[in-house]
């Protein structure tokens, strides 16, 4: 496996990873403090679930991807294209749905708080993009062997 096309990969997972922690961190914040740089804490929670709940699933989040990332890095993982073809079409589709989620709330502003957040909805578009990072890599690699 090409050395450059992993360090790529893993590069562009971590940032992801981190965009991601960013969100759950700011969001975090918000909730305890008053920032003044930071968008109140109801622009970023939907209240789709409680938000101790939503922190709890955003930390199991951080690990399962945080682990992928490492693996990656550490060309530990091993390509299979089948799974390649499913997280690009799981991503792509989840890609889809958040980016129209978002155009909404920026063009129409719902009153349906689901459908008027658009910062949750930038967000998702990370995690679809980091399903769509390690679906390029198994499709690639995955053909290799």
């Amino acid at each position: 496996m090409e050395k450059v096309s992993l360090i790529a990969y893993s590069r562009t997972l971590w940032l992801l990873l981190l965009l991601f922690c960013f969100r759950v961190f700011a969001q975090f914040t918000v909730y305890f403090y008053d920032v003044p740089f930071l968008p109140a804490f109801e622009r970023w929670h939907s209240d789709s679930m409680p938000y101790a709940a939503l922190v709890f699933f955003q930390f199991i989040i951080v690990l399962i991807l945080g682990r992928i990332a490492l693996q990656l890095q550490r060309n530990q993982i091993v390509a299979r294209f089948k799974a390649g073809v499913f997280l690009l079409f799981i991503g792509g589709l989840y890609f889809f749905v958040m980016s129209a989620r978002l155009l909404n709330s920026l063009v129409e502003l719902s009153e349906h708080v689901w459908w008027n957040q658009p910062i949750p909805s930038a967000f998702h578009l990370v995690l679809a993009s980091f399903l769509i990072v390690v679906g390029l890599f198994h499709c690639r690699h995955g053909r290799e062997q």
